[in-house]
């Protein structure tokens, strides 16, 4: 069995790949990569700033609360899930 590359890629045809209709939009990605400093994925930024630390859905959540809590943003009555390390 052939697998269509294209279709199951998300690209929309082959025709768009040999003609590398896509290609502003990856340089725009990899110019912005880049500029940010990565080396690879995942990778997760928080208000513009790379986070550090692990990456599940309580970290992430715990870095953007700190975030809102250094700019004056949180929540009254909503604490931290948990302490950062």
């Amino acid at each position: 069995m052939q697998t269509n590359w294209a279709s199951t890629s998300g690209a929309s045809s082959a025709v768009d790949l040999r003609d590398r209709v896509h290609r502003p939009t990856v340089e725009r990605h990899m110019a912005s990569a880049d500029a940010n400093a990565v080396t690879g994925t995942p990778m997760f930024f928080i208000n513009g700033k790379r986070h550090h630390g692990p990456y599940d859905d309580m970290a992430l959540l715990t870095g953007i609360e700190e975030v809102a809590h250094t700019q004056g943003q949180e929540r009254p009555g909503r604490p931290l899930p948990y302490a950062a390390a």
